[in-house]
């Protein structure tokens, strides 16, 4: 038996970019080319139309984050009740950190304008001690 996902792939059209050399995806985009149907129909389905894109982004030497997700779909489920997913989500601004800091100096980070561009300006390599603020 296949996975609700496994129908809705299979059922998809788009295209996949990879990044060869660090043997990453990069980005994802695809288009449901006809309508999904989960139990014959009757307990729900998706709309051919309805497509999807997601984006990742190299934010350090081992690590990649999504920078940009788009879902939109529409069906229904047991035969009445529409479903619509439309979702937008743009992500960046992404900045290392030092490996040791605590909690508490992270949120300090995001709290002081002051010590967010020090790390910026250090191109985020600040000693976790040049974030504890004085009292």
């Amino acid at each position: 038996m296949r996975s609700i996902e496994a129908h809705i792939f299979h059922a998809m059209k788009g295209d996949l970019w990879l990044d060869a050399r660090m043997k990453r995806l990069v980005r994802l985009n695809g288009a449901l080319m006809e309508n999904v149907d989960f139990g014959f129909g009757l307990f729900g389905r998706l709309y051919k139309g309805g497509w999807f894109q997601m984006q990742r982004t190299r934010v350090s030497a081992t690590e990649w984050k999504t920078e940009r997700l788009e879902v939109h779909m529409n069906g229904r489920a047991m035969l009445f009740r529409t479903i619509a997913r439309e979702t937008s989500e743009v992500r960046s601004g992404f900045e290392a950190v030092p490996p040791r800091m605590s909690l508490e100096q992270g949120m300090r980070v995001l709290e002081d304008k002051d010590a967010a561009r020090t790390l910026a300006a250090a191109g985020g390599r600040v000693a976790p001690a040049a974030l504890v603020k004085s009292k």
